[in-house]
């Protein structure tokens, strides 16, 4: 990929999809390329953070973002169930873990959500939202963000205060996460505590195809958000006994299984500051 070192002069080659933001096994081809650092404090109680790569799919149509190692997992899975590659390495799918599951996927004013937290192995969630969730104060300071004027708008959203600078010198309506709605692109937003911060990196005309929802043995399922949150919670906190149940897991003896059920219940106490913040009661 070469990168473009003007962005006033950039050239939208966009390609239109072959099949529009259905549910099923579809193939998107993209014309742009936007990649963002993410940095995040997956534990509101420590200093401790964590840094992925991100990626923003476009075409004329609509837009991908998901995690950069996502996209390679998802590709190399699917060049594995297409019989083009043998397997998946381990230091392959090391190389490639990621903690950010989800993708998601803007079309008209449309934006659809997709998690790989499920109590059930043969299905995937996904919800939907509209763009009109956000209503953006849009401000009069500005900066310079990667040569290019930037102004700034702040929101409210998901229980947090969001502070984005975007670029009309970008003409794309789009942004990291969820984020949209601006007349132009958002290089740079982060909440107010500075728990989760997406930076611009670089963009690119490409020419991308993505091959989306390939695995035939999971079967789509439309939820409501409130219970996405609520599924997603259970399971993070009953990860090990939902798959030593359904057998995914065993263990040599008891004490082992004592150990891996400690470590994954702190692993789930300190998975509590997601990006969209979660209230049980609700």
């Amino acid at each position: 990929m070469v990168l473009m070192k003007s962005y006033k002069f950039l050239t939208i080659m966009l390609f239109l999809p072959m099949v529009l933001f259905a549910q099923e096994k579809e193939v998107m081809q993209y014309g742009i390329q936007v990649d963002y650092m993410l940095t995040y404090y997956p534990d509101s109680n420590t200093s401790d953070f964590k840094i992925e790569e991100m990626e923003l799919l476009l075409n004329d149509k609509n837009s991908l973002f998901r995690a950069k190692k996502k996209g390679i997992m998802d590709s190399a899975s699917y060049d594995v169930k297409q019989g083009i590659s043998n397997g998946l390495s381990r230091s392959f799918i090391q190389d490639n873990l990621t903690n950010i599951k989800y993708q998601i996927s803007k079309k008209g004013n449309d934006i659809l959500t997709q998690d790989e937290y499920n109590l059930k192995p043969d299905q995937y969630l996904y919800y939907i939202e509209t763009k009109d969730i956000f209503s953006w104060d849009i401000k009069q300071d500005t900066a310079t963000i990667a040569n290019m004027m930037c102004q700034k708008a702040e929101l409210d959203f998901g229980g947090r205060h969001w502070v984005a600078w975007f670029t009309m010198e970008i003409p794309i309506s789009d942004g990291p996460y969820k984020f949209c709605g601006l007349p132009g692109l958002i290089l740079s937003i982060y909440d107010s505590k500075n728990y989760w911060k997406f930076d611009f990196i670089a963009l690119a005309n490409v020419k991308r195809d993505v091959v989306l929802n390939y695995d035939s043995q999971k079967v789509p399922h439309l939820i409501e958000k409130k219970d996405f949150f609520k599924e997603k919670r259970y399971y993070i906190d009953n990860k090990m006994q939902i798959e030593e149940a359904s057998g995914l897991i065993s263990f040599p003896d008891e004490k082992s299984r004592a150990l891996s059920y400690k470590v994954a219940k702190e692993r789930a106490q300190k998975d509590n500051n997601w990006i969209e913040l979660y209230n049980p009661k609700e």
